[in-house]
């Protein structure tokens, strides 16, 4: 197998070859880790006839599991042996082995929600509601399982909910993927036979973007490492993007912690990005302080640029995407990368809007599932289509008029007779009563005319901005209040313009489009959605403070999660990185993030220069010294001897 040898760098190899023990392997962004670890398998099975069933690989996503799988096969025919999968694959074929759960199956979303529903009616506070709403109480559920040693200070009705959710669960032998991994570490410890045996089975684990394990899953991989002790880890703290479902990249170092004798490793060589892309990467994450301090270098040398973008408006930056798009070039893929799913839905409705073909697995919802336009919508059709009690559900009390819910009887709802219900209520009797002088109004007035009236005259656009949580949530309902509006200047009559706004055509084109006729070329996705993959041009749009990083008033470690996540945004890129930010955020200018970029401080030859104010006009990247090193991390206790 010699002949692999000239393929890798020093340090690969030394991963590669390593045999017996623990090793962390911080690998940075396209510095090979699927070929080390696919290479590192072979190694195992062809020159230290490691028998392949005794070898686990685990990775965070079935798509990778498969990739690393055949890639693997490839080059190792032998290793089809080996198991390749993820975490809640991997625990749920174990536990389907036990006499313990062998008859059990995974719950669904549906069942889920259901039996939420069930157990929170029992618990009511004050005021007469549930404590938690269904799908917030499953995603509290979700995270107090998976933190495990950072377990948050719960009251006593929640954890009540929690052991009657999980008996609900026990009850139908159902369960959901995070309780599949408490059942596992319960079956270890009542079974020890059980135990014993999946480590006797796996006595070599490997272990992709290790960075993302929370404290559920750390603690199985050390209950199956515990008697081999042979853990071969990979990932990058730099990378760290999923705190959400419990992830945290202090386990890395807890890793060394726990394994004192642990062979570290960095992969420093990046093979994806150009240098420009490289540095610039750089000099933003450096600025987080709870990371293994490291020098990032590019390999290839070919043309490659960095460009900062000022926009006056939302329309220039539009159109600045469309021009892109339309310069795309032979086989190249331009990548539109943004922070959330909605700010990605409203880039793909206007990349729709203008016929532009592109490749979306985001999440499609019909138009009218925004709050704004829900509301609005449901108003115009409560009036224009037989005063539905579900339409009149969403409105009701948008903005406060303190009707009930089980005062409402019939399908069909009478204003008049909802007024005499509360007589004795003089506010919401004359609430009421101003309501169905509005719903009147509305009656003879066209689409623009009815649809300025709801937002002014009946005051929802003030309600809405005066319970968004943030002055970004403001931004984002101001401009869909603009484009509501604009909507609803194209049609006559209030019946044409609500079978636009319910019908899905935009989306529906994109779900159902051929395969050869999507632009695969183009594509848009979350930052998250992009990590793991590489494209030839990346453009981030809209990096305005309090978009990126997402919120105000961040704690430190939220800010260094967005840092992070914004540094593996712009590591996506091979050629370009266009970085896009608007000047009519209301109050939001640049993003700190640019700040730090453009910051001439921040190493002894500076990358960048000034950009005009004018919006046609750039900052770009030259050629940059290396970083400096985090000095201020809080792994700094390693960062003289972290590398060999």
């Amino acid at each position: 197998m010699n002949k692999t040898r000239t393929d890798a760098t020093p340090r690969q190899w030394e991963a590669i070859t390593f045999a017996e023990g623990t090793m962390l392997v911080l690998a940075g962004p396209g510095s090979g880790k699927t070929y080390v670890i696919t290479r590192r398998i072979r190694y195992l099975i062809e020159e230290e006839n490691v028998d392949p069933a005794h070898i686990l690989t685990i990775t965070f996503t079935k798509a990778a599991a498969l990739e690393m799988k055949e890639r693997c096969h490839q080059i190792c025919p032998a290793s089809a042996g080996a198991v390749f999968g993820t975490f809640h694959s991997v625990f749920y074929h174990i536990l389907k082995s036990s006499s313990e759960y062998q008859h059990f199956s995974v719950i669904s979303e549906q069942e889920k929600v259901q039996i939420a529903k069930k157990i929170l009616s029992g618990f009511r506070d004050a005021s007469g509601y549930s404590s938690f709403a269904p799908e917030d109480f499953l995603q509290k559920l979700s995270c107090y399982k998976n933190c495990r040693s950072q377990l948050p200070e719960e009251n006593e009705s929640f954890l009540k909910a929690v052991e009657r959710y999980d008996k609900a669960c026990m009850d139908l032998k159902k369960m959901d993927f995070d309780h599949m991994l408490c059942c596992c570490l319960e079956l270890f410890s009542t079974y020890p036979a059980e135990k014993e045996r999946w480590q006797k089975r796996f006595r070599y684990l490997l272990v992709d973007e290790f960075q993302d394990v929370n404290g559920l899953q750390y603690e199985l991989l050390k209950i199956l490492a515990e008697q081999n002790r042979n853990l071969f880890a990979v990932g990058d703290d730099d990378q760290a993007i999923y705190s959400f479902r419990g992830s945290n990249p202090a386990y890395m170092n807890r890793f060394l912690e726990d394994y004192p004798n642990c062979r570290q490793i960095l992969l420093d060589q990046n093979y994806r990005c150009g240098s420009q892309i490289v540095t610039a990467a750089s000099k933003c994450i450096v600025h987080n302080q709870c990371r293994f301090p490291k020098e990032i270098k590019a390999v290839q040398e070919f043309e490659n640029t960095v460009q900062i973008h000022p926009f006056e408006s939302l329309k220039e930056e539009m159109q600045f995407l469309e021009k892109q798009i339309t310069a795309a070039k032979g086989e190249e893929i331009t990548a539109i990368l943004l922070r959330t799913n909605a700010v990605a839905e409203e880039i793909a409705e206007y990349l729709s809007g203008i016929q532009k073909t592109f490749s979306w697995n985001g999440k499609r919802k019909n138009k009218c599932a925004d709050s704004v336009l829900q509301t609005v919508v449901a108003i115009l059709k409560f009036v224009h289509c037989g005063n539905r009690r579900s339409d009149f559900l969403v409105f009701m009390n948008k903005p406060y008029r303190g009707v009930l819910r089980e005062d409402l009887e019939s399908e069909v709802v009478d204003l008049k007779q909802l007024q005499k219900v509360y007589h004795a209520y003089g506010e919401i009797k004359e609430a009421l009563c101003l309501l169905e002088r509005d719903c009147n109004f509305l009656k003879k007035m066209d689409p623009f005319g009815a649809v300025n009236y709801i937002l002014s005259g009946m005051k929802y656009q003030d309600y809405m901005l005066e319970n968004a949580k943030s002055e970004t949530e403001q931004i984002r309902i101001r401009e869909r209040i603009g484009s509501l509006k604009k909507q609803a200047k194209k049609f006559r009559t209030i019946k044409h313009f609500l079978e636009h706004m319910q019908e899905d055509d935009i989306w529906t084109e994109q779900k159902k489009m051929p395969q050869e006729s999507r632009n695969e070329k183009v594509r848009i996705m979350t930052y998250h959605a992009a990590k793991g993959l590489e494209f030839d041009h990346v453009i981030l749009p809209e990096v305005n403070g309090g978009m990126v990083p997402k919120g105000n008033m961040l704690t430190p470690d939220q800010m260094e999660e967005e840092r992070r996540m914004f540094y593996v945004a712009m590591t996506r890129a091979k050629k370009s990185l266009h970085i896009c930010w608007r000047k009519d955020c209301a109050g939001q200018g640049e993003s700190v993030f640019i700040k730090e970029l453009l910051d001439q401080s921040n190493s002894s030859n500076s990358a960048l220069s000034k950009y005009s104010s004018k919006a046609s006009e750039t900052a770009s990247y030259s050629e940059s010294s290396s970083m400096k090193n985090n000095s201020g991390s809080a792994f700094g206790s390693f960062s003289s001897s972290l590398y060999p």
